[in-house]
């Protein structure tokens, strides 16, 4: 049985606190800063308001390549797509590269430049066809892979990203999406959040853990641990529920979605907890089991390092994996594009059953400890 006076002693504490409070509303910020800027990216955009945010947001990986918004850029349907956008982006490199009075390893000519363009006039050349065209005149091997590999995407203008963005709406709603890089950012700062306060919010549970027991006056098998994670859950929870009625107001403020795509929306984010669930209860049997709640600190770093893991693929795209007792969710850079990885929600169910099971064992260590049997 939860000694539900213990949970709102907790609570109170917790609120109270000006390091949760302080961490609570820069959570909210930075998610802010994250998320902010995909509200402008619904649908129906005028051409200047298109090529506007296309040079506000967007980056270019190579110099003299134009300017690359994932944001604004539409799906390449097939690979003649493919190949005649990468065709444009080499082409603009390697004029820049004729501009250039300095010598580098991929020096070009204008004579040369100007037959490489000629002899791309073709559109019926493959990838290895045109490697060998540049080969030819520049004397590096596989040049043009770099250009194809990196290009799923273009910038087709404001009317194609419009209809592209409008159908993904109606299939889904915007609040999808956006939920998906939300759910992303907030958990990431939810658990850098966690590695200051849990270590501190339990330096004096771990110090006191058998008056803890008598204080509460302990009743059934699920104390005291369960409180504190119960109690840490609730407190997390409130700053998920703050920040999703924030943004449903912003989804309703601008006409973003109704009342099924928000509820969807706000679904959606119950995922994030089963980590957070994991990270508290792991962190309090970890204090429990070592008696210091400070080793708490480097666990949760690596932890963080051991889930941001993506893995590459030969088209080029990147897509984060979920590893086992991954405390991260990870999505795509794209917006449209983006899903859930693969086994997310098996995941997140084996997370919480863990949590369980560390609150068990957690508990019976604490019992045996404080010789209550």
């Amino acid at each position: 049985m939860i000694n539900l006076k213990a949970v709102k002693l907790d609570l109170k504490s917790i609120f109270r606190n000006y390091l949760f409070i302080a961490g609570a509303i820069i959570i909210s910020y930075v998610t802010y800063t994250h998320v902010a800027n995909y509200v402008d990216y619904a649908p129906n955009l005028s051409a200047e308001r298109f090529n506007s945010l296309y040079q506000k947001d967007g980056v270019s990986d190579i110099p003299g390549v134009p300017t690359k918004n994932s944001l604004l850029n539409v799906p390449l349907k097939n690979e003649k797509e493919r190949i005649f956008y990468a065709k444009k982006d080499l082409i603009s490199r390697l004029t820049e590269l004729a501009k250039q009075k300095e010598a580098t390893p991929e020096e070009v000519t204008q004579e040369d430049l100007q037959l490489i363009k000629n002899e791309l006039k073709d559109d019926t050349l493959g990838v290895n066809e045109i490697n060998a065209i540049v080969e030819k005149y520049i004397g590096i091997p596989g040049y043009f892979d770099f250009y194809y590999m990196n290009t799923q995407n273009a910038n087709k203008g404001y009317e194609a990203y419009n209809q592209y963005a409008s159908g993904k709406v109606a299939e889904k709603g915007f609040p999808f999406y956006f939920g998906m890089k939300y759910h992303e950012f907030l958990l990431l700062y939810i658990v850098f959040f966690l590695i200051v306060f849990i270590p501190i919010h339990l330096f004096f549970f771990v110090k006191k853990e058998n008056i803890e027991i008598l204080r509460y006056r302990v009743i059934g098998f699920f104390s005291p641990l369960t409180e504190k994670v119960l109690s840490l859950l609730i407190a997390l929870t409130t700053i998920l529920v703050l920040n999703n009625l924030f943004y449903t107001c912003i989804f309703l403020i601008k006409g973003l979605g109704g009342f099924s795509e928000i509820l969807l929306f706000w679904l959606n984010s119950l995922i994030i907890l089963a980590p957070i669930c994991f990270v508290c209860s792991a962190s309090l049997f970890i204090c429990i089991l070592c008696r210091n709640s400070i080793v708490i600190f480097p666990i949760l770093v690596g932890s963080i390092l051991y889930s941001n893991y993506p893995k590459f693929y030969d088209d080029g795209t990147v897509r984060w994996v979920v590893r086992p007792l991954s405390i991260l969710i990870r999505y795509t850079e794209s917006f449209w594009e983006n899903s859930a990885p693969d086994n997310l929600y098996l995941h997140s169910a084996a997370l919480v059953v863990i949590s369980v099971i560390f609150i068990f064992v957690g508990n019976l260590i604490i019992r045996r400890r404080s010789n209550v049997f």
